[in-house]
This record gives C-alpha cells, sequence and structure tokens, in this order.
C-alpha cells in the first residue's frame, strides 16, 4: 500500500510536499472519462463536434460536483470524525468520499449544464455515465492505495485477489485499522475498482444496442445498486461505511450501511425509469 507516492521536495529548507496516491487516481480516473465521454460523443450524439466542446465545460462543473457531493455526505455521515478539528474536512487525500453523496450531486448539477448547454437530456447522461464508471474504476485504486473500504477477516487460506493480507506495521497515512495489521481481509476495494470496469464494459457494449436514449444510464444505476450493495457485505470498516441505526419494526432493514440505503430507493427508481422511457421508445440517435 502506498498512501504517499513519493515527496516532491522545496528549496529553501521548506518540507516535502506529499503526492498522495489517492488523489492521483482520482484525477486519473477523471481524465480517461473525459477522453472516453468524449469519444462517446463523437460516435454517438447527433451534433459530435459541438457536443464534444460542450462536454469539455460539463465535465469540470460535474467533476467538482462529485468531489464536493462524495465529501458532504460524508461528513454528515461522520461528523464526530471532525469534532474539533473541522478543517480535516478539506483532507481529501486522506479519503473519505461516499460515492452516492458524488454521485447524486453529479446529477443535480450535471441536468442544471445540461439544460443550459441545451444538450440531450438522456443522450448525454447515457455517453457520460458509461464513461464515468471507467472514472470510477480507477478511482477506485486509489481506495487500495490509501487503505480505505476495506474488507471484514477472511478465512486463512483465501487467494488474492478474493482476500489480502493488510501490512503489518501499517504504513503512515493509510486508512486501515489498527487491529487489521498482519490480518488476511477481502479485497474489497480491487471489488469496488472491478464493478467500475464491469459496468464501463456493460455500458459499452450497450451503448449501440440501447432501444431508448437513457437505457444506459438506468441500466448501469440498477446494476450498480445490487453489486454495491453485495460489496458492502465485505466491508469490515462498519464506522467509515455508516451503519444506519433505525427503530423497531424494520428487521429487514436493521444494520444496513448508508449506501445500502441509498441503493433500495435508487433501484426502484431506475426500474422505473426503464419502464417509462422505455414506452416512449425514442430511438437514440444512429453510430456512423
Amino acid at each position: 500500500m502506498w498512501p504517499v507516492l513519493w515527496r516532491i521536495p522545496l528549496p529553501f529548507g521548506l518540507p516535502a510536499v506529499p503526492l498522495h496516491s489517492f488523489g492521483v487516481m482520482i484525477a486519473l480516473g477523471f481524465l480517461a472519462a473525459s477522453a472516453l465521454g468524449t469519444r462517446y460523443v463523437r460516435r454517438y450524439s447527433p451534433e459530435p463536434e459541438e457536443d464534444a466542446r460542450k462536454l469539455n465545460d460539463l465535465s469540470v462543473w460535474v467533476l467538482f460536483a462529485a468531489i464536493l457531493g462524495a465529501r458532504v455526505l460524508y461528513v454528515f455521515v461522520h461528523p464526530e470524525e471532525f469534532a474539533g478539528r473541522w478543517l480535516e474536512v478539506l483532507f481529501l487525500w486522506k479519503g473519505g468520499l461516499v460515492f452516492y453523496g458524488g454521485f447524486l450531486a453529479a446529477v443535480g448539477v450535471g441536468l442544471w449544464r445540461v439544460r443550459r448547454l441545451r444538450m440531450d437530456l438522456w443522450n448525454t447522461a447515457d455517453l457520460c455515465l458509461a464513461a464515468g464508471w471507467l472514472g470510477l474504476g480507477i478511482g477506485r485504486i486509489g481506495c487500495l492505495l490509501v487503505g480505505d473500504d476495506y474488507g471484514r477477516i477472511a478465512p486463512e487460506g483465501t487467494p488474492f485477489p478474493i482476500a489480502l493480507r493488510v501490512p503489518d506495521p501499517i504504513p503512515p497515512d493509510a486508512q486501515w485499522d489498527s487491529e487489521s495489521a498482519g490480518q488476511l481481509v477481502y479485497a474489497t476495494q480491487i471489488f469496488l475498482s472491478a464493478n467500475g470496469f464491469l459496468l464501463a464494459g456493460l455500458s459499452r457494449w450497450l451503448l449501440p444496442r440501447r432501444r431508448f436514449k437513457g437505457q444506459v444510464v438506468w441500466t448501469g444505476t440498477a446494476v450498480y445498486c445490487v453489486t454495491r450493495s453485495a460489496i458492502e457485505c465485505m466491508r469490515g470498516d462498519d464506522v467509515a461505511r455508516g451503519v444506519v441505526d433505525l427503530p423497531e419494526g424494520f428487521p429487514l432493514l436493521s444494520g444496513l450501511s448508508t449506501s445500502q440505503m441509498i441503493s433500495i430507493p435508487l433501484f426502484l427508481l431506475s426500474l422505473f425509469m426503464l419502464w417509462r422511457l422505455g414506452k416512449r421508445n425514442g430511438a437514440p440517435p444512429p453510430a456512423p
């Protein structure tokens, strides 16, 4: 695990600036998703060059909205972690982002910018999220490098990449729990990253085969709700994942994480949107 890739020396005796692996992977994921999104726009958009130019504007807004939303939801779920030291809310390189917070914020800001730029709503959503899954897969590698979103203890003999051995001692700046040092744990960070790549491949396959605009974005969202909820069952960082305590009378929902609770209504919304948009049967723009 490499929470800090290297330290950039500064002159005049100033302390070296650390280059954190988490931030590097987020940046690489954004660049890769932007490049793939531009390629999709030029292939599946009715106005390729004009929409490719608008996509650059849209990508920047969505990036900042996603990071801000992901951090805000994490802080909302874990306010006690920052009590008395609220400046650490800005320390994004230490991890502490909730995907659904970023997803919902990116959707809200993205819808606003798409309307302002007068782009086709559902076609743009299909193309952007199809590319965004690639960025998610790459960005999640940063979770592995920093030790965030780690799994619970796995049975001895579980092979890699199903499980991995936590370093002992744990590297400085890593997010692993001290009790996990030397333990064999489920490689949930690898699962989360592979999930992003899986959805990127599914979206790539579905784009030229979609029956209506919006099919890619809502199919991918529905699948993510299921896969993410399954991976959450193997997480070992109960404090970080935010276990929801509900009053008596909700035994089936007791103990679910924040992400699992959000997945339930979002999955139902995805099914509803697939049904509604499918009834319209709006033909997607033909690929050249």
